[in-house]
């Protein structure tokens, strides 16, 4: 039977993802909550449980320089009913002339 992770696994998977790294980088607790401006006992209470504020976690990955993973998260997806219509959506106007490269009549 295959288990279907519930919003709590996820929490707990990402603390212990972090903690994984945070320890690989030799880097305590006290000194993780001291740059993302949280008291200890609430940093140890995420690795604990996975329980922290978004805001939080943002800083976290900033630490660990992961922040550009989370551009990741709901990226979007783009759906074209044509090629026309991606054609119109992409299509890139040229913002100015390259110097030397007249045309001629």
């Amino acid at each position: 039977m295959v288990r279907i992770m519930q919003s709590g696994d996820y929490l707990q998977l990402i603390a212990e993802r972090v903690k994984r790294e945070r320890l690989s980088r030799n880097l305590p607790q006290r000194e993780m909550a001291r740059r993302i401006d949280l008291s200890l006992r609430a940093y140890q209470k995420f690795e604990a449980t996975g329980h922290i504020s978004l805001d939080a976690l943002v800083k976290i990955l900033f630490v660990l320089g992961r922040q550009n993973e989370l551009l990741g998260l709901l990226a979007e997806t783009a759906s074209y009913r044509s090629l026309d219509e991606f054609e119109q959506r992409h299509h890139q106007v040229r913002q100015r002339a390259r110097p030397g490269k007249e045309l001629t009549p």
